[in-house]
């Protein structure tokens, strides 16, 4: 299989998360392109035991989000 994928990761998925597990042991390759900023003010919550981060539904609250390595 020769198709290349770009996939948006954040969260508990990215390096040094307790997931990333999940795309380290896929077959395949995986690399780091960019971070990303949202455009609109969106606000964050980390809830549930994994520590799981959402952005709630409530655009021009809160901060503007950055995802970073």
């Amino acid at each position: 299989m020769d198709e290349k994928f770009k996939v948006f990761v954040y969260g508990t998925l990215k390096t040094g998360e307790p997931n990333h597990k999940v795309l380290a042991e896929t077959d395949g390759e995986y690399r780091f392109i960019s971070t990303g900023t949202t455009q609109e003010k969106f606000p964050l919550v980390i809830g549930t035991k994994y520590n799981i981060p959402f952005l709630l539904d409530d655009s021009g609250n809160g901060n503007n989000r950055r995802q970073e390595n």
